[in-house]
């Protein structure tokens, strides 16, 4: 296993797979590579749309995902977060929230995106083994953001391929928001935090982030509020019931909030809204 100042490990070595725990432990982060898995193994959660030719998986600070028996890793890069911080990085790993992953929402890679990471491996060992000049310390963090950046990339682009299978995903989360609402639980427990739809929806809290803001362009907070204005819309055209009161049962922290908000997102007040349905 290779090193550069305990902040960073790296290894082609099955036999050193046995450290990630520990490193794991002492916060730092881990991105690992398999080739391809087989569909009767663990699969990390690979459906049938997903590309087969290695999956990644990386693992946060405290995480406790499991390595499989087989098939063997094939390398895999440890690091500080703060390695990539800085004044050439100030936000860090913090950026990355698919280290926050789940097992099962790993990143399966083409052939074309295997070999790009596999080069990314390639040039931080060949770095380490560079003498250590002024430079060394910016072109490792230069070369494992890049590996980060490309992860990042490709995770974007298996959100795209998993198109059908996430619009389901988002139909159940719909469904749940909008049975929240109908239920009065807004007005007794205020907004659905994301923690609380990610359970629902059997995901971890930054995959469901993630996946609601590559789907809607919207956060939690933010999807939760226009569901509240879509429904207030519909009570509104639909029925006699005061404004005042709809805006307490969807859970609004008062009129004026609920009078605002909604004007500001439509253009027009509560009661102009009514008035031209």
């Amino acid at each position: 296993m290779e090193t550069d100042n305990d902040k960073l490990y790296i290894t082609d070595d099955a036999d050193d797979a046995s450290f990630i725990p520990a490193l794991r432990d002492r916060g730092f982060y881990v991105i690992r590579f398999w080739e391809r898995i087989p569909s009767g193994g663990c699969t990390y959660g690979r459906v049938g749309c997903d590309y087969n030719d290695a999956t990644v998986v990386c693992d946060g600070c405290g995480s406790d995902i499991p390595l499989p028996s087989e098939p063997p890793f094939v390398w895999f890069v440890a690091f500080m977060p703060d390695i990539i911080s800085g004044r050439h990085c100030e936000s860090g790993a913090r950026e990355y929230s698919f280290f926050g992953y789940a097992a099962d929402e790993a990143l399966h890679l083409s052939c074309r995106e295997k070999r790009v990471l596999c080069e990314c491996f390639d040039d931080i060992r060949i770095e380490l083994r560079h003498s250590d000049d002024c430079r060394h310390n910016i072109i490792l963090a230069a070369h494992i953001r890049r590996m980060t950046d490309y992860i990042a990339r490709f995770y974007d682009r298996q959100f795209i391929t998993r198109e059908l299978r996430n619009a389901e995903i988002l139909d159940r989360y719909d469904a749940f928001v909008e049975q929240y609402l109908a239920d009065g639980k807004a007005r007794l427990y205020g907004a659905l935090s994301s923690a609380r739809c990610a359970e629902r929806l059997h995901l971890s809290e930054p995959y469901f982030n993630d996946l609601l803001r590559f789907a809607t362009g919207h956060t939690c907070g933010g999807s939760f509020v226009l569901k509240q204005l879509e429904v207030a819309k519909k009570r509104l055209s639909s029925t006699d019931m005061p404004v005042a009161r709809i805006a307490e049962e969807l859970g609004f922290p008062s009129l004026c909030h609920f009078n605002c908000l909604f004007k500001r997102l439509t253009g027009v007040s509560p009661t102009s809204y009514r008035s031209c349905c």
